[in-house]
């Protein structure tokens, strides 16, 4: 995607929205390698062997033509592993009320960024399970809850880098969302 789509600017996503200029980030993790083998056997432990129907919600390329595109790709690499993937191209009207009003945000392309100058935010918006903002994926992880407020309650800067640290390796572990590269 960074090569394609970005003319090789851009850093290959972390599974995290943490980048490298903010000041909690501790360090790269590692992103994960496209290997459809891999893909179909977990598909298949999980009950799905024969795949399943999915659609992508992408934006007209007129609002967003790198998210079109990433759409493009997208529904060939999941052809690729066994699902049934299908692009469906929303007006750009339908596209915002899908996301704003009505907070439909699974299988949707949309852009991600920083909406505050704090780690803590940047958190608990996304993966907290009392988020009302930004938790898009509707994440609800007592392990991610629990670090998110013991990230809040240590006023030690060591404990707390150590904190979203661990938070960043489970986060990306548990691939709650898939993250594209940060331009």
């Amino acid at each position: 995607i960074v090569n394609s789509f970005l003319q090789g600017r851009g850093t290959p996503s972390l599974n995290y929205p943490l980048t490298n200029w903010d000041p909690a980030f501790v360090g790269m993790l590692p992103v994960p390698k496209y290997d459809p083998d891999k893909a179909r056997t977990l598909l298949a432990d999980a009950g799905y062997a024969k795949g399943f129907d999915v659609t992508i919600n992408a934006p007209p390329s007129s609002y967003s033509a790198l998210l079109l595109n990433i759409g493009e790709f997208l529904t060939n690499s999941f052809g690729g592993i066994g699902l049934r993937p299908s692009l469906k191209i929303a007006d750009r009207g339908r596209y915002l009320t899908a996301m704003m009003g009505e907070r439909n945000y699974t299988d949707i392309l949309l852009g991600y960024g920083p909406a505050a100058d704090t780690v803590d935010t940047e958190i608990y918006d996304p993966f907290h399970s009392k988020s009302q903002a930004r938790n898009r994926a509707y994440i609800n992880d007592p392990v991610a809850d629990g670090l998110i407020e013991r990230s809040w309650a240590t006023t030690d800067p060591q404990k707390y880098k150590e904190i979203v640290r661990q938070h960043q390796m489970q986060a990306a572990e548990q691939m709650y969302m898939i993250y594209l590269p940060h331009g």
